[in-house]
């Protein structure tokens, strides 16, 4: 019985951690888009790519600049249902 009872927390364990691996995200390599911000609240990018703009702090300001051309660094994420969104890390208002 003990034995069993070994190799039932060893599964548990690899369970465990494969699940954990399954589920990190990879942070994407950070990029540098150039657009302007739509009413829905995208970048229409010049490589004519729509990202949605991610809602933490620094995207809820850019999010703001309807009909502003951009400058976004941050990382691109392909999300199911979504699309592309972008986490932007900096970003500057272009002409």
């Amino acid at each position: 019985m003990r034995r069993y009872a070994g190799v039932l927390i060893v599964a548990f364990f690899v369970l465990g951690f494969v699940t954990m691996l399954s589920t990190t995200t990879v942070m994407a390599d950070e990029v540098t888009i150039k657009g302007v911000v739509n009413e829905q609240k995208q970048i229409e990018a010049d490589d004519d790519e729509f990202y949605a703009i991610d809602k933490n702090d620094l995207g809820e300001k850019l999010r703001a600049l309807v009909g502003k051309k951009v400058e976004v660094t941050g990382s691109v994420e392909d999300v199911y249902g979504v699309g592309l969104t972008i986490t932007a890390t900096s970003f500057k208002e272009i002409e």
